[in-house]
């Protein structure tokens, strides 16, 4: 055992998977614990932490890292989509368009899902920020919009309580 770095919330509840990217780890935590940026030594025998961002405290939904950038939303301190600079953990651009949730990516598009029932399809561009394409309510299943949607051939899944979905995303 080398190293530990803890991020603990109130909870000690943990359901996202940290993100590797040449040589940093980024760890998304919810409950108002934010996200953590590390740099792991060149032998991985240990870690210098680059920065931490209590805005971007995604509970359950994830992150993606999308070039130098983290886009995840927030959970308690902020409910907004954000896009976060992998480098300084700053907050470039901030959306409120699609209710706080997961977030999934295919061809350079971002697939979000709210914890209100929302599914929307954004665009994420340095200079512009985010864009929405298109967004509509599902209304099939029962219970918490938690699940993650999946895309595999072409097409989005996405359960809701006892129902799955499925939707073409492509030709």
């Amino acid at each position: 055992f080398y190293w530990q770095h803890p991020q603990t919330n109130k909870y000690k509840i943990h359901p996202n998977t940290p993100m590797y990217k040449n040589g940093y780890i980024c760890n998304v935590t919810g409950y108002g614990a934010g996200t953590t940026m590390l740099k792991l030594s060149n032998d991985g025998k240990s870690i210098t932490e680059v920065w931490k961002n209590d805005q971007i405290d995604n509970q359950m939904g994830g992150a993606i890292w999308q070039d130098d950038v983290i886009i995840t939303s927030g959970h308690m301190s902020n409910k907004n989509w954000q896009a976060v600079d992998a480098k300084t953990g700053k907050t470039l651009h901030e959306t409120t368009d699609i209710w706080k949730g997961v977030v999934i990516t295919a061809e350079n598009l971002l697939y979000c899902y709210s914890d209100k029932g929302e599914l929307g399809l954004m665009k994420y561009d340095a200079t512009k920020g985010f864009e929405l394409i298109s967004k509509f309510r599902i209304k099939m299943g029962s219970q918490q919009h938690w699940a993650h949607p999946v895309i595999a051939n072409k097409v989005l899944y996405l359960r809701h309580g006892n129902v799955l979905m499925a939707y073409k995303i492509s030709d």
